[in-house]
């Protein structure tokens, strides 16, 4: 034995220089290779696609992304992001009610080359119930703000309901679905968008149909008020049976309503407020409504007072 140990001995020692240059040599290529192959690259906000049997519907879910850590060399992984990782989970033949998964690499599909490490969450909490169907409203959401003096008038989704389907229970408890929101930042005039209907809930899986609705959003010009005072009623008459009238009130305070660059530029002798004495008898008194003639784009609001008293006289 003695002897043995010391071949071994000497073996070791015989050209230590070109031993030593060896093993340098082996921890440089381990050194490197173990650098190529270890870069790390975290993906997060992987959605998890799960595969129910037909007829049935995901319920509550814990979770609807995970974040996954993968392994490989610098350029398999430098560029990877989560539309080339998919995390698929089998729940067919699984009985209604709640199901705890255990999230692991073998749910997750990589490139080739791309090991998976660790997948964050590592438990999925979800609920199966029987898929029922329903027919719900859509309604429209706005983002931004229109300019100075202009409203939404309204906004039509068209269709105005989609198709709903999932499950049974949670079906029961919505009402209304909506859109994405549609930008009306600075817009002056109506338009149409296409928009996406978006699911109810992010804790449960929803099938919508149709996917996406056409919105037509009217904008108008805010209306202002505006009160003339002290419009001057005239009178109308036949001219081949000349008439005095005399009249409670000559004057009327008149309120109103349109576009405030519009009404800006009234003033009483645009407004014109009369009362209609044809075919009224002479010596006569009679209650007369005053009537009011404004430009387009303008509306009478009120009339004080709304009726005169004309009293006629034979010229």
């Amino acid at each position: 034995m003695p002897v043995r140990i010391s071949r071994i001995v000497t073996g070791l020692l015989e050209n230590k220089g070109a031993k030593v240059g060896a093993l340098l040599l082996a921890l440089i290529a381990w050194y490197t290779i173990r650098q190529i192959i270890s870069f790390e690259k975290v993906v997060t906000e992987v959605p998890i696609d799960i595969r129910v049997e037909e007829g049935l519907a995901i319920g509550d879910r814990s979770d609807q992304s995970v974040v996954v850590t993968l392994r490989g060399s610098r350029d398999s992984v430098w560029d990877l992001n989560r539309t080339d990782v998919a995390v698929k989970v089998d729940v067919q033949g699984a009985a209604l009610g709640t199901r705890i998964i255990t999230l692991d690499p073998k749910h997750v599909k990589a490139p080739p080359g791309v090991r998976v490490v660790k997948v964050e969450p590592d438990r999925l909490y979800l609920s199966l119930d029987e898929e029922g169907q329903i027919s719900i409203p859509v309604k429209p959401s706005v983002q931004g703000v229109l300019p100075d003096g202009y409203e939404v008038e309204g906004m039509v989704c068209k269709p105005k309901s989609v198709k709903l389907f999932g499950s049974r229970q949670k079906l029961d408890e919505i009402d209304t679905v909506r859109t994405a929101p549609i930008d009306v930042e600075g817009r002056l005039q109506s338009f149409k968008s296409r928009v996406q209907v978006v699911p109810p809930s992010e804790t449960w899986v929803a099938r919508v149909d149709p996917e996406y609705v056409t919105v037509e959003v009217a904008i108008s010009e805010r209306s202002s008020n505006r009160q003339l005072q002290d419009v001057r009623i005239r009178m109308l008459s036949d001219p081949e049976a000349p008439v005095d009238a005399v009249l409670s009130e000559t004057r009327v305070r008149i309120t109103l309503e349109g576009h405030s660059e519009i009404l800006d530029n009234l003033n009483n002798q645009a407004i014109k407020a009369y009362v209609d004495c044809d075919g009224l008898a002479p010596g006569s008194t009679n209650l007369i409504p005053v009537q009011v003639h404004v430009p387009s784009g303008v509306t009478v609001t009120q009339v004080d007072p709304a009726e005169v008293i004309v009293l006629l006289k034979s010229r």
